[in-house]
């Protein structure tokens, strides 16, 4: 299609028709949007884990950790990691994420990829979709190391979308779904991070149409 066929065709508060499939393929106008995008932007760290269960205050444990940092110059770093929670994985989120506990028993523990964690995503400002969910989990996994999460900008991919759009639903499956994102994996860690760097690519190139240019006009500091 033409280049025009490939604006966002989503505004705040308000949805247009489904964006046509051949959004990902043409590549020029959406790379076009990254570089303007860049521009204006600090370091990001796009952080998700999976988790043994839903509730750190039943003890559930993170099980796999995935993050993806991208530098004020566009650079980009991905790690990821299994993690022997060092306890059962719940059949209900081994139903959602897949993970065994004989994927991760010979993984390491969270301790030992602490230093990592903390080195990949200083100084920036930290991207989650439900963002409660998973910094609660990483402040008491660092908790148990004696460890204080550092105090950064957060933004919540799932807050933006519900203040600032007006999806059918706001689940990052179903927001990529309306914004022809493809996912090849749901509910594993590094696949949800690099869905939800695309998914907040495409909010920041709308927000800046309607004046948000600066990150902290959209992050907060407190989970």
């Amino acid at each position: 299609g033409s280049s025009s066929s490939l604006r966002i065709r989503f505004h705040p508060r308000r949805i247009f028709n489904k964006p046509s499939s051949n959004i990902i393929q043409e590549a020029p106008f959406y790379i076009l949007i990254m570089k303007k995008i860049k521009c204006n932007l600090p370091a990001l760290a796009f952080l998700d884990v999976e988790t043994t269960g839903l509730s750190t205050q039943n003890g559930d444990r993170i099980c796999e950790i995935a993050i993806l940092r991208r530098e004020e110059n566009g650079k980009i770093t991905k790690w990821e990691s299994l993690i022997n929670p060092c306890r059962p994985i719940s059949y209900g989120a081994q139903a959602v994420n897949c993970i065994t506990y004989d994927m991760v028993k010979d993984a390491p523990v969270f301790e030992e990829v602490a230093n990592k964690i903390l080195k990949l995503i200083k100084g920036s400002s930290l991207v989650c979709h439900n963002a409660y969910f998973d910094l609660n989990f990483l402040a008491m996994e660092l908790a148990l190391c004696d460890i204080v999460l550092p105090v950064l900008p957060i933004v919540d991919t799932l807050r933006v979308a519900r203040q600032h759009f007006n999806f059918p639903s706001n689940s990052l499956p179903k927001i990529a779904e309306f914004l022809d994102i493809n996912v090849e994996k749901k509910h594993r860690a590094m696949a949800d991070v690099d869905t939800t760097h695309k998914v907040f690519n495409r909010f920041w190139a709308e927000l800046n149409k309607k004046g948000i240019r600066k990150i902290e006009e959209i992050a907060f500091h407190h989970i």
